[in-house]
Order: structure tokens, then sequence, then C-alpha cells
């Protein structure tokens, strides 16, 4: 077993899907790689383009589970948002 597998609990076949891109991970999953990493889920959403770097978004690791979990609820409520004005729907 991986350190990461032992210390998080998320199979070796599962994180080996998710890097691959093969499977997309529960929310809870990421939370728990995020903590495993020691980064948090606005820096993972800047890192991968979901929001702004210049966003001045500050003590995030200061939420719980259930606080992030509307973060990104809400981060993915606006990206639809967005696609479906970008697809002409909302014009």
């Amino acid at each position: 077993m991986s350190e990461v597998t032992i210390a998080t609990g998320i199979t070796n076949s599962r994180l080996s899907r998710i890097e691959n891109g093969n499977f997309s991970p529960r929310f809870d999953d990421v939370i728990t790689l995020l903590r495993f990493y020691d980064s948090n889920i606005i820096d993972a959403s800047k890192a991968i383009g979901l929001i702004n770097s210049y966003q001045n978004l500050k003590n995030t690791e200061l939420l719980d589970i259930e606080e992030l979990k509307h973060i990104q609820n809400e981060i993915d409520f606006l990206i639809n948002h967005k696609k479906e004005i970008d697809n002409g729907k909302n014009i």
C-alpha cells in the first residue's frame, strides 16, 4: 500500500484512476487529498483555473468540510451559469 492510501484510505486503484482522468473523485476524496498534501480547496481551484488567482481569499484552512462543500457548490453553480451564458442560453 502507498503512503497516500494508508493516510487517506483511498485505494491505489482509485488514486490511479483519478490521476489518469478515468474517474471523477468524490468531494470528500478531494478534501482528504487536499489535507494530505497540506493544501486547500481555494488554492486547488486557483491551480486548475476555476477561480482567478487575483481573488484574495484568506483563511480557508479554518473552514470545516461542510463549509468547503458549500463553497464548492457555489463555484459549480457559477461555472455552470457561465457556461449557459457562453452558450447563449441566458442572453
